[in-house]
């Protein structure tokens, strides 16, 4: 470097012309960088972005890939169910039981489930009386095997005979042994004598018992109906009991053989009574 040159620099120096033309760069690339920042602020629509400079958001770290791409958008958010006002939910915190006892679903499919294990002969609705002990529909169903009777057809037959023999103090395995022995369950059986129906009721003698029974007249073949026939048939029997003193001498009037010294039939109506009994407690 000449003289000239060092002395005009060392001039520069003296003076403060190299620390202001400094300076103006300074400010020159201050300015810069505002107007920078601004042209950011408009181009970003979300304002949350906007605050941030660009130069920062390159800065930030990118989330790390863990292959999820293609799961769908449903799967990551499930819409919540609707509860409806008007139900409460029920604590998670409440034992299984109150969770379900509590549910508003509705329980007529657990009403029907019931109702189609209830037995066949549950006919109390439409009858208006007690439907079978267990004990006679065990004798019910033995009867419906022995006889080839449909156990449908028995049952109606077997609430009468149930609510007729204790209503007049009999046991009903007495009453369905009568009626296996003189009819083997036939309701339209007839003897050469008369005798009708399902208990073997002769109408000629006791018309005014079928006549308390029918609503305007004695009709004919009457005792052909089960229900009258057994009505009518214990009736009878309770008389013969209260007239002669015991269940046997009742059996043997019934069957029209108080002079049989031996009592056959009272012996084998008893008989079936007891094979009866012990069907029915088992």
């Amino acid at each position: 470097m000449t003289e000239d040159r060092r002395y005009d620099k060392e001039v520069e120096i003296a003076t403060g012309r190299d620390a202001v033309s400094g300076r103006v760069a300074a400010t020159v690339l201050l300015v810069l960088a505002c107007c920078t920042g601004l042209l950011g602020l408009l181009v970003v629509s979300d304002p949350g972005e906007a605050a941030m400079a660009p130069t920062a958001t390159a800065l930030l770290p990118l989330p790390e890939d863990d292959g999820g791409d293609d799961v769908d958008a449903a799967t990551i958010e499930a819409p919540q169910p609707v509860v409806s006002e008007t139900v409460a939910p029920t604590p998670v915190s409440a034992p299984a039981e109150q969770r379900v006892a509590s549910s508003p679903l509705p329980r007529e499919p657990a009403k029907a489930a019931k109702a189609a294990k209830a037995p066949a002969d549950s006919v109390q609705a439409h009858l208006g009386i007690q439907a079978l002990s267990p004990e006679m529909r065990r004798v019910r169903d033995h009867v419906a095997r022995r006889y080839r009777v449909a156990s449908a057809a028995l049952t109606p037959l077997f609430l009468t005979v149930e609510q007729e023999s204790r209503r007049h103090g009999f046991d009903p395995t007495l009453i369905v042994a009568v009626i296996a022995i003189e009819s083997e369950f036939n309701p339209f059986a007839e003897s050469p004598a008369g005798a009708q129906g399902l208990m073997q009721v002769i109408p000629k003698w006791h018309e005014d018992k079928i006549l308390a029974r029918s609503k305007h007249k004695v009709r004919e073949n009457a005792l052909f109906d089960p229900a009258l026939n057994i009505s009518v048939g214990i009736e009878v029997l309770a008389e013969a009991k209260k007239r002669h003193g015991s269940t046997e001498k009742a059996l043997q009037a019934f069957a029209g053989a108080l002079d049989d010294p031996e009592q056959r039939y009272a012996r084998r109506v008893l008989a079936m009574k007891r094979s009866l009994e012990q069907i029915a407690q088992r």
